[in-house]
C-alpha cells in the first residue's frame, strides 16, 4: 500500500507529500486515500486561483514525480491565467454641473462596462425594451432618439400578463441601446416600491461591451432633468404605454470609468512517460481528469445550491477521476506494466470554468498534437450503482472503439452505457476539437452533483477501484492498436448557456472564450442551420448581419431578434479570411 504523509505549514499552506509503493496495483486503500484528501475541507473545494489550488497543484505534482514521471521543460505545471472577476478602482468617478457623486453609495460602474472618459446629457428611455411576443410588441425607443447621449434606462420589466422575462437583461438591455446609437446607458431601479434601492456591488467577470454602463441611485434621477419630473408617475405609465416625448437633461453627465480584468494564476499539472518501442513511443495516449471544483459555492460558481455557502468537496466530481489518473500513473510506470506508446497524464485546472484548463493545454501542448492516439478522460467516476453501469462518451469518434470496450468487457461483464458523442461537457472535448479520437469514462451524475453533499462518505470505493481497473485495461489494448480511425461525432447541440430565444444556429461555442475578436466554432452540427450554411469548426464569428459578435453574450443577444425561418448575413473569420455567409435559421 502507498500511503499519503502530509505535513502542512501554515501560512504559505504548501503541502509536500510522499507516498510509499509497495504495489503496481490499483487497490481500494491507495484510489481512496487520495480521494479522501482531495475532497477534505482542508483543500475546501479547489477553486481555481485560491492556496488550497496551489497545495493541490504541489501534491499532484509530487506524486508525477515520485512515479519517475517527466515533466515538460517548465516543469510538472502548466501555468495559465484565468479570468475570475473585475476590479473598480476608487478613481471612477461621476459628475453632473457643479455635483460630485460618490461611488458606491451614489453610483457603480456595470462590470461588463467599456472604460473611459465620456460626457453626454441625458435621455430617459423607460424601460429600455424592444419586445416581440406573438402579436405583442413593444419598443421604448419608438419616440426618442438615443444617438449621442446617456440613455436613462429602468431596471427590470414592466408588469404584464406576457412572459417578458427574457428581456430582462440589463446587458442586452445596454446592447440594444448602444444599437441605437447610444454612447452610454444608466440604470435606475424602475420600482419605487424598492426602498432600499441598493447598487449591485458583484464584481463577477462578464464581457465588456462597446459603452459605459453605470447603476445609479434612483432619487437622484429627478435631479438630472428639468422640469417636474416625476419618476413614480412615470413607473406607473410605463407600465402599459411607451414614452410619447423626450426627456432630457440640460447639462452633460460626465463619467470616468475604469473597471478592470482580474487574471487569476492557476495551472495543469502534467507528467510524461516514454514508451518501449521505439517506432510506436513517438505516438502518445493522453489521461486525464479535472482537479479543479467549486470552492465554498455560491451565485455564479455552478452551484446547484447558489444560497448555501459551504465547502463543496466534490469528491466525485473530481477527486475520483484525478485518483484515478494518479493510480494509472503509478500502474503503468511500474517495469512490468510498461506500454508501447508514450503516455501523458494530466490533470487540468478549471475546467468548471469552462474547460479552460484542457483548452489552453491544446493550443500550448508540450507535445505535438498530430502525435496523439487517442485521449481518455475521466470526470466522475465514483458513484457506480449497484447495476454497474459503466458510461463511455466519444465512441463514434473512432471506428475501432466499440468493438475494443467490448472485448475489453469480457472480462467485467459491466453494463455499458455508450455515446457516440465527441463533445461533452468536459475535458476530452478540447482534445476531439483537434480531431482526436476521445474516450470518456464517467458513472454519471446524480442528486449531490454541485452540491456539498459530494463527499467521501458517499463514494462507492469498489465501483471506482473497478471502473479503474476497466480503464487500466482498456488503455493496454489501446496500446496494442497501431492507429485509430478518427471520425467526427458531432454534438447534438442545445441552446445552452442561459439563451432563452427560439432560434439556434447548431453551433458548438468556445463559452470560455476571450471577450474579444468574435466567438469560435468548436463544432457545427450536421443537419443544423451553421452546417446547412457553410459554417465550419475552427471559424469565428465577428458579426450577424453586420452587428458585431465579440463573444458568447453578444451572440445570445443577437439571435433574441430573430425566429425560425428567418435568413441572415453571419460574417466568419476564416484563418485570414473575413467570409458572408447566408444562413436560413
Amino acid at each position: 500500500m502507498r500511503k499519503l504523509h502530509v505535513f502542512y505549514i501554515s501560512f504559505i499552506l504548501i503541502i509536500s507529500s510522499c507516498r510509499v509503493m509497495n504495489s503496481p496495483e490499483i487497490t481500494n486503500e491507495e484510489i481512496g486515500s487520495i480521494v479522501e484528501y482531495l475532497a477534505s475541507d482542508s483543500l475546501k473545494g479547489r477553486l481555481p486561483g485560491t492556496p488550497e489550488d496551489l497545495v493541490m497543484q504541489i501534491f499532484i505534482a509530487d506524486e508525477f514525480k515520485s512515479f519517475r514521471l517527466k515533466s515538460p521543460d517548465y516543469g510538472f505545471k502548466q501555468n495559465f491565467d484565468l479570468i475570475t472577476g473585475v476590479e473598480i478602482p476608487e478613481k471612477n468617478s461621476l459628475k453632473y454641473y457643479e455635483t460630485f457623486y460618490t461611488l458606491k453609495e451614489d453610483f457603480y460602474p456595470a462590470v461588463y462596462s467599456a472604460s473611459g472618459t465620456f460626457a453626454a446629457k441625458l435621455l430617459f428611455c423607460g424601460y429600455g425594451l424592444n419586445a416581440e411576443i406573438d402579436e405583442f410588441t413593444r419598443n421604448d425607443f419608438q419616440n426618442v432618439d438615443p444617438r449621442g447621449k446617456w440613455a436613462v434606462i429602468l431596471k427590470g420589466i414592466p408588469k404584464s400578463d406576457l412572459d417578458l422575462s427574457k428581456y430582462d437583461s440589463e446587458r442586452d438591455k445596454a446592447m440594444y441601446a448602444a444599437d441605437r446609437g447610444a454612447l452610454g446607458v444608466i440604470f435606475i431601479s424602475g420600482e419605487p416600491a424598492d426602498k432600499d434601492d441598493n447598487l449591485n456591488f458583484k464584481l463577477d467577470y462578464i464581457p465588456a461591451i462597446d459603452i459605459p454602463v453605470i447603476q445609479m441611485k434612483r432619487d437622484l434621477l429627478p435631479s438630472l432633468f428639468s422640469g417636474d419630473f416625476n419618476l413614480d408617475v412615470m413607473v406607473k405609465d410605463l407600465q402599459t404605454k411607451v414614452l410619447t416625448e423626450e426627456i432630457t437633461s440640460e447639462e452633460n453627465l460626465e463619467a470616468v470609468l475604469e473597471i478592470n480584468k482580474l487574471n487569476t494564476p492557476t495551472a495543469n499539472v502534467i507528467g510524461m512517460f516514454p514508451g518501449k518501442d521505439p517506432g510506436k513511443s513517438k505516438e502518445w495516449i493522453v489521461i486525464g481528469a479535472h482537479h479543479d471544483h467549486l470552492g465554498m459555492g455560491g451565485r455564479g460558481n455552478n452551484s446547484r445550491m447558489p444560497d448555501t455557502i459551504a465547502v463543496h468537496n466534490g469528491a466525485d466530481d473530481n477527486a475520483s477521476g484525478v485518483a484515478t489518473v494518479m493510480e494509472l500513473a503509478a500502474h503503468f510506470t511500474d517495469k512490468a506494466n510498461y506500454l508501447d506508446h508514450s503516455l501523458l497524464f494530466v490533470t487540468f485546472g478549471a475546467e468548471e470554468k469552462g474547460l479552460v484548463g484542457s483548452k489552453y493545454f491544446v493550443d500550448n501542448s508540450p507535445i505535438p498534437m498530430e502525435n496523439v492516439l487517442s485521449m481518455v478522460n475521466i470526470d466522475m467516476l465514483g458513484r457506480m450503482s449497484v447495476d454497474s453501469i459503466l458510461q463511455i462518451g466519444g465512441i463514434g469518434t473512432s471506428a475501432e472503439a466499440k468493438e475494443m470496450l467490448e472485448e475489453v468487457n469480457k472480462n467485467y461483464q459491466l453494463k455499458l452505457k455508450l455515446s457516440e458523442a465527441g463533445y461533452g461537457p468536459s475535458d476530452h472535448a478540447s482534445f476531439y476539437g483537434k480531431d482526436i479520437p476521445v474516450f470518456f469514462f464517467s458513472t454519471g451524475a446524480h442528486q449531490d452533483y454541485h452540491t456539498p453533499f459530494d463527499d467521501f462518505d458517499s463514494v462507492n470505493i469498489d465501483g471506482l477501484r473497478l471502473s479503474a481497473d476497466f480503464i487500466s485495461d482498456f488503455i493496454r489494448l489501446l496500446d496494442a492498436v497501431d492507429s485509430l480511425s478518427f471520425q467526427e461525432a458531432g454534438p447534438k447541440v442545445s441552446s445552452g448557456n442561459g439563451y432563452t430565444g427560439s432560434v439556434t444556429l447548431g453551433i458548438m461555442p468556445d463559452v470560455a472564450g476571450s471577450d474579444e475578436g468574435g466567438l469560435k466554432i468548436l463544432a457545427a452540427t450536421k443537419g443544423k442551420p451553421a452546417y446547412n450554411g457553410g459554417i465550419m469548426k475552427g471559424d469565428v464569428i465577428i458579426a450577424i448581419d453586420g452587428n458585431e459578435i465579440g463573444n458568447i453574450y453578444d451572440y445570445m443577444y443577437r439571435l433574441k431578434a430573430y425566429k425560425k425561418g428567418d435568413v441572415v448575413i453571419v460574417t466568419v473569420k476564416r484563418e485570414q479570411d473575413e467570409i458572408d455567409l447566408l444562413i436560413q435559421l
